[in-house]
């Protein structure tokens, strides 16, 4: 088998991690047909912008994903003794540019990297397609 990188792993558990379900609701078509779809979406998108919100505040306060990521997967390669390689996180570094847009997002939104990223991508999803957040 070959050698485990932590950095790949790190990118890997990060990019897969499904965090559009945290905002859910056990029958929307109830509320939809009690209260109209227009109001539904509306509630759902900002009720979505100030749940990130929290979330992402709760993230700053004890650390980003990304490192909390790290930290769970090296203590699992601990206890099952697990051999993998340490090397330096030179594939997190972004021109200097996008990386100040990345920490004026992060911060405008309080978010971290991995919550922001799926804000986005379901933000420009409404926006290109219509797709409500929820």
């Amino acid at each position: 088998m070959k050698q485990l990188s932590l950095s790949e792993l790190i990118r890997d558990f990060d990019s897969n991690f499904y965090y559009r379900n945290f905002i859910q609701f056990i029958d929307p078509e109830f509320l939809k047909g009690k209260y109209g779809e227009t109001l539904y979406n509306a509630f759902t998108n900002r009720f979505m912008e100030e749940w990130f919100t929290i979330l992402g505040d709760a993230i700053l306060d004890n650390g980003d994903a990304t490192g909390l990521i790290e930290n769970i997967l090296e203590k699992t390669f601990k206890d099952e003794k697990i051999n993998y390689e340490n090397e330096e996180f030179s594939d997190y570094e972004y021109e200097d540019h996008i990386q100040r847009i990345e920490k004026e997002l992060m911060k405008k939104h309080r978010l971290d990297y991995s919550v922001l990223v799926k804000f986005l991508i379901l933000k420009e999803g409404q926006q290109q397609f219509g797709i409500p957040f929820v």
